[in-house]
């Protein structure tokens, strides 16, 4: 979620807001899990300590807390961030699971982020979607950050057409090579 929300107008957590045409109702955001945890956070939160801490700073500590719970290491987060007042579907422009490697780079470069960090950000959605996106066809799903999912597209069993291009592609297969034979402790340090 954090990515979802983060990628489009910074964190925010406009991704939370509701309307006929938010960035909730997008296609690739609408099978996101998590709305509900958020919600039940916050509400507790508010409960402690109302008008206090923002549901920007709710999603990215969740987040942090998951990837930390999954054995990708604890890491500090910025706080203080104020939740965004406007969500349009129209401002959603996430890489789709069909993007070539060289939109996707294009998309993500746009954002001040290099193609190796994609690559990187791109596996981690495995986890963060709870494996349900990128699931590889036959093998047990990680609930861990772990080189798994790199694995598995080397020897080209990924799921979608963005994941597998990763491994083929000359702008990605460096990295996705050098992260599928490095230990689970290199790609920690990449979240």
């Amino acid at each position: 979620m954090q990515f979802h929300d983060c990628f489009v107008n910074g964190c925010d957590a406009s991704i939370l807001l509701d309307g006929s045409s938010s960035k909730e109702t997008t296609i690739l955001n609408r099978s996101m899990r998590g709305y509900d945890v958020i919600d039940l956070v916050k509400a507790a939160i508010e409960k402690s300590c109302p008008g206090v801490v923002s549901c920007a700073d709710v999603i990215v500590m969740a987040t942090r807390d998951a990837v930390a719970a999954s054995k990708g290491g604890w890491y500090s987060v910025q706080t203080c961030r104020r939740d965004g007042s406007v969500s349009l579907a129209k401002n959603v422009n996430l890489p789709g699971p069909s993007i070539s490697v060289e939109n996707s780079a294009a998309i993500f470069n746009s954002k001040g982020i290099s193609t190796e960090d994609m690559v990187h950000l791109l596996g981690g959605v495995d986890l963060d979607q709870g494996g349900s996106s990128v699931a590889i066809v036959g093998e047990p799903i990680s609930e861990i950050v772990d080189n798994s999912f790199y694995k598995q597209i080397v020897i080209r069993r990924g799921v979608l057409r963005i994941d597998q291009a990763l491994a083929l592609n000359k702008l990605t297969n460096g990295t996705v090579n050098k992260v599928a034979i490095s230990s689970n402790d290199y790609l920690v340090t990449k979240f």
